[in-house]
């Protein structure tokens, strides 16, 4: 009876919580495409989890064909496709390098 939510009628399985977590997560990652898809011009993440978080937004942003860019108070400013770092370190001095940036769309 463990595997049931109650003893009512039409017995349902109980969803485990690895099943919730896969819904939560395409959740996520369709809003996260929703949000490049609408334009938005950066997104700001916060997470526990930095290289999991990371590894999801790449793997969008190469089904998007789009170039990626993290800024890390560590790293800096960094092009995830050409693997290079631009040394601001500062959100401010981040900023002015991301304007300075000349991307190609696509």
């Amino acid at each position: 009876m463990d595997r049931f939510n109650s003893g009512k009628e039409g017995r349902v399985p109980k969803q485990s919580n690895q099943t919730i977590n896969r819904k939560e997560k395409y959740k996520l990652k369709n809003k996260i495409i929703n949000y490049i898809r609408a334009g938005y011009p950066g997104l700001y993440l916060v997470s526990p989890e930095e290289q999991r978080v990371e590894a999801e937004i790449k793997q969008i942003a190469t089904e998007l064909e789009y170039r990626l860019f993290f800024c890390s108070c560590v790293e800096g400013l960094v092009d995830v496709g050409k693997g290079t770092n631009n040394s601001a370190n500062d959100p401010l001095e981040a900023l002015v390098a991301i304007k300075d940036i000349q991307v190609s769309w696509r």
